[in-house]
């Protein structure tokens, strides 16, 4: 049986903990979690020295995208493989599932249909829904229930928060916080956070 860490110490590594007993075959090695998080004592932590699980896959189940990536390259310097693609109870196209890039989780009941590409280290997580010929970078974040048109290319490190919509044939550059609700519907082209109906920058 294979062997998994999962990097991550809260809600989403739960979940993902779950996910993996639920529809996975891995044997889970257990948690790196820094500082410790004693909530999680029911799951067996790693506290120091994952060295000595150098050649499990690893997973980071993180939803900041800078602290995702963080872990992600932390894990590899440790001598750990990010997992191949996770794929929990959910419809991704046969064409978008050759695109799916290392480490990356889609969670249950996401659909994303054809052609569809995303890269390392993303989260799509429950009932979102990712149009054709989308492109998501690396370390991205989709929150629950948001839905993404065919043709948006997003760059890396975006959050899209829950329930918000982008118009298709956009572009998201690196570096944006799409808020809860927001509603994009023209490109994003500079780094900050974007909330409202149309989405407008506030920070």
């Amino acid at each position: 049986m294979r062997k998994i860490v999962i990097f991550g110490a809260g809600g989403l590594a739960s979940e993902v903990f779950d996910w993996l007993v639920t529809y996975s075959e891995y044997d889970i090695e257990g948690f790196y979690v820094d500082p410790p998080n004693e909530t999680r004592v029911e799951y067996p932590p790693i506290y120091s020295d994952i060295t000595k699980f150098k050649g499990c896959d690893f997973v980071v189940a993180v939803g900041n995208t800078m602290l995702k990536e963080k872990f992600y390259h932390k894990a590899i310097e440790y001598g750990l493989k990010p997992c191949p693609p996770l794929f929990f109870n959910c419809t991704v196209g046969l064409s978008s599932r050759q695109l799916v890039d290392l480490g990356t989780v889609i969670c249950p009941s996401a659909t994303i249909t054809s052609n569809v590409t995303i890269g390392k280290g993303c989260t799509i997580n429950i009932n979102c829904t990712i149009g054709h010929d989308t492109k998501l970078g690396d370390f991205v974040t989709v929150m629950p229930t948001a839905s993404i048109s065919g043709n948006v290319t997003i760059g890396n490190k975006v959050t899209v928060g829950c329930n918000a919509c982008i118009r298709e044939k956009l572009k998201i550059t690196d570096n944006v916080f799409i808020g809860m609700g927001a509603v994009v519907v023209k490109d994003i082209l500079e780094e900050g956070i974007y909330v409202g109906n149309p989405a407008r920058r506030i920070k």
